[in-house]
């Protein structure tokens, strides 16, 4: 480039730091290259144009197709794989059971009542609630842990925590650093069925609204125009214990 701006001359002493660094100069103050300082960006990157979204399915798109590899076939028309269960896997037979839909007890569980919450507490029994209390309650007050940093590739700390679980004693000794997960927390929640139900119940009406991301978890607290503000939620449980669950 040097030498194109200088009529083909030779540049002599090439490479040298202090010639390179005179080059250079030469290169940037020359009035065809000027203008072009400071200029706004001319490419633009398809991921600045489109949603990451529309970029992920047109990948998904481009992705050229290869066969699949032995022992699997490939489904065409030409070569269709069928398959059927056993007899004794067959849900239809005499041996399996009635046919495929809602059991005769479910079907009276419809019948005989108006709420949706009882058929969703007949599906998932109020036993399956006490067993994820008692779970959270251990994970979260009872467990002995111990706070640890990893490191990333260069080798340096990260700012995220994790917890490793840890005996209570080793030995005779007490272990160092123990604590329990919740032990920082401004609060202690008692956890119990019925806390967990009212917590299902915030995470379905999060997703009905606001989807299942995380940071909007407090628009359901927060006033108009920011949020939505149900009182009944209010009242059941605090923006602070759902975040906590």
């Amino acid at each position: 480039m040097w030498a194109h701006i200088n009529d083909g001359q030779n540049l002599n002493g090439a490479h040298d730091s202090l010639i390179d660094a005179k080059a250079q100069s030469d290169v940037f103050l020359h009035p065809h290259f000027i203008p072009y300082v400071n200029k706004k960006e001319s490419i633009q990157p398809i991921e600045e144009i489109f949603t990451k979204t529309t970029v992920r399915e047109w990948k998904k798109e481009m992705e050229p197709t290869r066969p699949v590899h032995s022992p699997w076939i490939e489904i065409s028309k030409e070569k269709d794989v069928r398959w059927s269960p056993t007899g004794d896997d067959v849900y239809t037979s005499s041996a399996g059971g009635g046919n495929v839909g809602p059991s005769s007890e479910m079907q009276e569980v419809i019948r005989s009542t108006d709420s949706l919450a009882a058929i969703f507490m007949f599906m998932v029994p109020l036993t399956f609630f006490t067993r994820v209390a008692q779970f959270t309650d251990k994970f979260c007050y009872k467990d002995w842990v111990i706070e640890k940093f990893g490191k990333d590739r260069d080798g340096d700390k990260k700012k995220r925590r994790h917890f490793v679980h840890v005996p209570a004693k080793q030995g005779r000794h007490t272990t160092p650093g123990r604590r329990h997960r919740a032990d920082k927390e401004k609060k202690k929640y008692n956890i119990t069925a019925g806390f967990v139900i009212c917590w299902v119940a915030a995470l379905i009406l999060q997703g009905a609204h606001f989807g299942a991301d995380k940071r909007s978890a407090g628009k359901l607290w927060r006033a108009q125009p920011y949020g939505i503000s149900i009182p009944y939620l209010q009242n059941t449980m605090t923006r602070d214990a759902y975040i906590f669950m």
